[in-house]
């Protein structure tokens, strides 16, 4: 057997070497940080006399990372060299199991030295990041005097790199050799708090199986992900593989010639699954999952969406009936009989036909990991009872994982909608998760949540959102709920940055009150000096994301991800991006600039929608005041002055969106209207073009500042860039030289 050719990857419109890949492969400790203007204040320990280590513990590659990191900060950010003479800071370090679970930490700083003691090496890793933390806030060599205690609450918390292939004819990322996880990476990672990360792939490609060694494509890849575990290890970070399995086959594939008795489910053209009701699939599952954590050790786990997203088990849901109204599959889906049941899963009920196959790839982990996670994942909409069903029969020691926000209810344009996809606009839980999560705990198990960080699908094309109140506010909800473990992103809003500090941050005990975490994040970002402005900006922008009019057509098939680069047409166009409106699909083919209004409103009308994206940005440039003002002395290429710009950036799309919309409003109203009306809209078209053109420049800087702004990774493409932008700019002014001539006629 062999893979499919992957189609060619096109990099129309991106540099061959993403320009951010090298920003992030730089040392996270380059820039000293100190104001010397500050001096030492009352009960202050003073470190700039130099610092000590007295390392009460062996030394491992981890703790030597942690503590080679460490020590750059010192001599880099604060120009304070490791010293033992007379008068140096002593850090008094000791493994310590007694102080709580992996990661707990206790600091206790005195005036000439501090102790810290760690459960692990993570909680070590920790201490040391909370210090330079604490250390940098004050923007000065220097330590406040007490005692500090840390647990972690929300013990697990996997992301993944935002430039990693993931598909969509970039292929997986396990079939690149280029690293999508540079050290420097992973270390701002873990400066935010992550602790695991999900690398996505397929059994048949990393596993030799000796059960059905037919199914076997190659195992080549694993040897990546072997070095990618050892890699992350060092910075305190599990690897995950994520996979969807067993997966659906060619029902042609050889495995089904040479075992016809586990042939399971027919997909029309598309397939067969392996009958997980057969003892033989069993057996496989068991063997190939024991094989991966021998072959690839210290795999922190196995992520399993194992219902919801591609067809494995002879029960998984079909496709939609053609003719259906599914927004995410617009002309409907398959025909009803496009699926031919297998009779053996059909005599079965669905969940122990699920919780056989979930604890098969359990059995085989443990074989070879006793402490590894298996994270089962149903990912959908309205299956409550089946998740419900699945938990009472799951094993105790397997982690569900289901949406935390997901068919949540928010009001939004004077009406109560539906939250059908991750948000941080909404902050959750749902209903719906929260009745699983009572569930969960009445029966003694564990589950788990799924959420999409750093940025969602409302603003695909920005590394980030920043309104950190937003994971504050789901973190300490999670707490509330007893929840231990969160996937938080999916394949956009994997870029550190100060929405996962802040996930970090409120995964740990004891949590301040939200004012108080939110100046001490900002003050660690930007300084004490300017903490409550940029605390202020980050509440202002938040008020303003509340305002998201949120609908998936308004983010799969509207403008938003590709303004402001969108091109603005005189005539209907009648060309279809899709499956969604992003730039590129799927097939790696460029994206027309669609222009078809109905489909992008969902819920809402076009009024709606300009005057919430209109009253968001008025109220998000209230925040960037408060921001500007903070970033007025800091040097040109600063984090901080690449955190203004990506705030900018979100400003500018927003407006853009929103002209994108009235522009077509006005277009489609045309035929309708008198002579004087007509020559009213021709010049509010004429207005909101020129208003386009104007952002559409103004966003253009700010890539050369933050070069992820625009960055789809999902489809691993630019949205919006530079060149777009003048393409946009060129193709709006050569339309307004027409429209001004109808404008005359008229």
């Amino acid at each position: 057997m062999t893979a499919d050719t992957l189609l060619p990857y096109i990099d129309l419109n991106q540099e061959t070497e993403l320009p951010f890949i090298k920003e992030l492969s730089r040392p996270l400790h380059s820039r000293d940080i100190v104001n010397s203007c500050r001096g030492l204040k009352l009960n202050e320990a003073l470190l700039s006399e130099g610092v000590n280590f007295d390392l009460k513990c062996s030394m491992s590659p981890p703790l030597r990372t942690a503590l080679s990191d460490f020590r750059r900060f010192f001599t880099k950010c604060l120009k304070v060299r490791e010293s033992d003479v007379e008068g140096a800071f002593q850090v008094s370090i000791e493994l310590d199991d007694s102080v709580g679970p992996n990661e707990s930490f206790t600091v206790d700083v005195f005036y000439s030295y501090c102790e810290i003691r760690g459960s692990g090496v993570d909680g070590i890793r920790r201490a040391l990041i909370y210090l330079e933390d604490e250390i940098s806030l004050r923007r000065y060599p220097a330590l406040k005097v007490g005692r500090v205690e840390r647990r972690p609450v929300v013990k697990t918390r996997i992301s993944r790199s935002p430039f990693a292939s993931y598909r969509f004819g970039t292929g997986w990322e396990l079939d690149k050799v280029e690293d999508a996880y540079p050290k420097e990476y992973l270390n701002r990672l873990a400066h935010c708090g992550v602790n695991g990360i999900w690398v996505a792939g397929l059994f048949r490609e990393l596993i030799h199986s000796k059960i059905l060694p037919e199914i076997t494509v190659d195992d080549t890849k694993l040897q990546l992900l072997k070095k990618l575990v050892r890699k992350a290890g060092l910075y305190g970070i599990k690897v995950y593989l994520f996979v969807i399995e067993p997966r659906i086959q060619d029902d042609r594939d050889p495995v089904f010639q040479t075992h016809p008795e586990i042939r399971g489910s027919k997909w029309g053209n598309y397939g067969r699954t392996l009958c997980t009701s057969h003892p033989l699939v069993l057996q496989y599952i068991e063997d190939a999952t024991a094989e991966l954590f021998r072959k690839a050790p210290g795999l922190g786990g196995l992520i399993n969406l194992f219902r919801g997203e591609r067809t494995t088990a002879c029960c998984s849901p079909p496709p939609p009936v053609s003719g259906t109204n599914d927004p995410k599959r617009p002309g409907g889906g398959r025909p009803a009989d496009y699926v031919k049941p297998c009779p053996r899963c059909a005599e079965r009920k669905m969940e122990d036909v699920y919780c056989d196959e979930l604890d098969a790839f359990y059995k085989g982990m443990r074989l070879v990991s006793p402490d590894a996670e298996l994270i089962a994942w149903n990912y959908g909409h309205n299956q409550m009872d089946l998740n419900k069903k699945i938990l009472k029969n799951l094993n105790p020691d397997i982690h569900f994982l289901d949406t935390f926000e997901h068919d949540g209810k928010k009001e939004i344009c004077g009406k109560t909608r539906i939250i059908d996809e991750y948000s941080i606009s909404y902050v959750g839980p749902s209903e719906s998760f929260k009745k699983l999560n009572s569930s969960a705990k009445k029966q003694e198990k564990s589950l788990y949540a799924k959420i999409q960080l750093g940025a969602t699908y409302e603003a695909a094309s920005m590394p980030y959102v920043p309104v950190p109140t937003s994971p504050y506010r789901k973190f300490k909800r999670m707490r509330e709920l007893g929840v231990e473990g969160v996937m938080q992103s999916w394949i956009v809003g994997g870029f550190p940055s100060i929405m996962h500090k802040a996930a970090g941050e409120a995964a740990f005990s004891p949590l301040d009150d939200e004012d108080e975490f939110l100046k001490r994040l900002a003050a660690i970002e930007w300084g004490e000096d300017n903490a409550e402005r940029v605390a202020e900006a980050w509440r202002l922008f938040n008020s303003a994301y509340y305002l998201y009019p949120f609908s998936s057509p308004v983010f799969y098939f509207g403008p938003i991800t590709k303004s402001p680069a969108y091109h603005l047409y005189l005539e209907p166009q009648g060309n279809i991006a899709k499956p969604y409106n992003w730039g590129i699909g799927r097939d790696r083919v460029i994206q027309p600039y669609e222009d078809d209004l109905d489909k992008w409103l969902g819920p809402f009308t076009p009024n709606e929608i300009i005057k919430s994206f209109h009253i968001m940005a008025m109220l998000w440039e209230r925040g960037l005041c408060e921001l500007r003002a903070a970033a007025a002395n800091l040097a040109e290429k600063s984090p901080q002055v690449k955190q203004l710009a990506v705030a900018q950036a979100i400003a500018i799309q927003f407006l853009s969106c929103a002209n994108v919309y009235e522009f077509y409003k006005l277009r489609d109203e045309l035929p309708d209207l008198k002579a004087r009306a007509k020559k009213k809209a021709y010049e509010k078209m004429e207005s909101v073009a020129l208003s386009d053109i104007k952002l559409a420049a103004i966003m253009k800087p700010l890539i050369k500042i933050e070069p992820s702004i625009g960055f789809q990774a999902e489809m691993r493409y630019y949205s919006f860039s530079e060149n777009l932008i003048d393409a946009k700019i060129a193709q709006v002014t050569e339309m307004l030289v027409d429209l001004r001539k109808k404008m005359k006629k008229n």
